[in-house]
């Protein structure tokens, strides 16, 4: 298995994952995040993280 343990290895697989890791770096840098890892390390933690950082929890 490679590094990750992804398998999503075929057709446009790979672009797409490196697409949406690119737009999740972003977003998270676009809110302030300086240190990726430990923002992404946070955010898998919480349920609904992703989606309070975005602002549509309530």
């Amino acid at each position: 298995m490679g590094e990750d343990g992804s398998q999503v290895r075929t057709d446009s697989a790979p672009q797409m994952m490196a697409a949406v890791r690119n737009l999740v770096v972003s977003i998270l840098r676009m809110c302030g995040e300086r240190n990726i890892a430990a923002a992404i390390r946070k955010i898998g933690w919480k349920p609904n993280g992703a989606l309070e950082l975005l602002g549509l929890m309530i």
